[in-house]
């Protein structure tokens, strides 16, 4: 059976939610090579060491540099969540009239 679960990892700062997001799915991608992700450091280069937010250009750098896709990945999950973000809303409206007191 294929495990699917990605390994939560926080963010060190506020700022490096596309690092822990970066390592996060390195770790899952990578989580039969334990070599590989011991040098998570080391092929994440100088991305590892900075505490401040990204552009997507340079996110689609960063990931790419993990093996990961970059812009496409990163450009579909910002769809995903602004179709959740919506959907959630619409859905709080659809049953707050259809189904008062929820």
């Amino acid at each position: 059976m294929t495990d699917y679960a990605v390994p939560p990892i926080s963010q060190r700062t506020p700022k490096l939610c596309w690092e822990a997001c970066g390592r996060m799915l390195s770790d899952w991608r990578y989580r039969d090579d334990a070599g590989t992700r011991a040098r998570y450091a080391q092929t994440a280069g100088r991305y590892a060491r900075l505490d401040t937010g990204l552009v997507s250009a340079q996110m689609d750098k960063f990931y790419r540099r993990l093996g990961i896709q970059g812009d496409l990945m990163y450009e579909n999950v910002h769809a995903w969540w602004r179709e959740s973000i919506a959907w959630a809303a619409f859905r709080g409206v659809w049953d707050a009239q259809v189904q008062p007191g929820v």
